[in-house]
């Protein structure tokens, strides 16, 4: 299971009122938390970027049960979100079974 982000975050400063913009690139997500729950491990994944002039902007999604996107956040500050990014959990495709194999 790896995370998918598209797109590009635009945020407003509270004070100055400056629009930044984050790039999917500039985001490196990591399992911030594994917690054991009752269907099993409920898993944290947060990406994190320090912003020379907004300073700390977090953004976190939560996989549980296994599998199954279950909680979404986001951290700006007291700064405007004016446009996120989409990001969720990205399932494989599993591999072809031999049969389905196209022989040329």
């Amino acid at each position: 299971m790896e995370i998918y982000c598209n797109g590009i975050a635009r945020i407003k400063h509270n004070k100055t009122g400056k629009i930044y913009e984050i790039d999917e690139d500039e985001l490196t997500w990591d399992v911030a938390d594994i917690s054991d729950r009752q269907m099993g491990p409920e898993t944290h994944y947060e990406a994190v970027v320090e912003h020379p002039q907004l300073g700390k902007l977090t953004w976190g999604l939560w996989e549980y049960p296994s599998g199954i996107e279950n909680y979404f956040s986001a951290n700006i500050g007291d700064h405007i979100f004016l446009q996120n990014f989409e990001y969720g959990l990205e399932h494989e495709k599993p591999e072809p079974e031999p049969e389905d194999w196209i022989n040329e």
